[in-house]
């Protein structure tokens, strides 16, 4: 091997090398923000299971639902958060069956804005899907019955994205029916952008 041979074959050694170590970073980038996603879904799980009061209407939106009869005899449903009232940043929204248990469940449970790249934010009579800025979000979910009963937590920014907004709804949901079985007032959690660092 003469001299251009090793220069040749060091070139294609280190191109080698550093597509490796690019595709190293890239893979471990991509398993850091799939942990951080897995560790949020179940955070906003858990925190559905601890809290005890639920609304079935929100001053900021409207909730709407509907489910439907799979040729394979299943159901699924939709969740629609729209018509917003102020604008709403960063919005995420889970949905949990039944009051099932994060250890417990075997399934995923419907969300939005938590797995995503795009953030979802909705804003009064302007719509830019292309920006992320959309009419309104929807999330689904399969129920082998054709009652289901949904734990919601809807959660989003404020225009300064300085204060976290938290609101916990419960619906039952029927292929005939979408309604919110206790009237009870309206409470809404907030917390600053320091709290949620801390």
């Amino acid at each position: 091997m003469d001299g251009y041979d090793i220069i040749s074959y060091m070139k294609k050694l280190f191109f080698v090398l550093l597509c490796t170590l690019l595709c190293a970073g890239c893979n471990r980038s991509k398993s850091d923000k799939s942990q951080a996603a897995n560790a949020a879904y179940q955070g906003y799980f858990q925190a559905i299971s601890d809290n005890s009061r639920f609304v079935g209407e929100s001053y900021y939106y409207t909730v709407n639902g509907s489910m439907t009869q799979m040729p394979d005899g299943t159901y699924r449903y939709y969740i629609f958060i729209e018509d917003p009232q102020i604008a709403m940043y960063d919005i995420t929204v889970l949905a949990v069956e039944n009051r099932q248990k994060f250890p417990e469940t075997r399934k995923m449970m419907p969300c939005i804005g938590i797995f995503e790249d795009t953030e979802y934010s909705m804003i009064p009579y302007q719509v830019y899907a292309d920006e992320g800025y959309v009419k309104g979000v929807v999330i689904s979910g399969e129920s082998i019955d054709d009652h289901v009963h949904l734990d919601m937590l809807v959660e989003w920014k404020d225009k300064n994205r300085e204060k976290t907004l938290r609101e916990y709804l419960s619906y039952e949901l029927t292929t005939t029916e979408f309604y919110h079985d206790d009237e009870i007032s309206v409470e809404v959690e907030e917390e600053t952008e320091s709290e949620d660092q801390s």
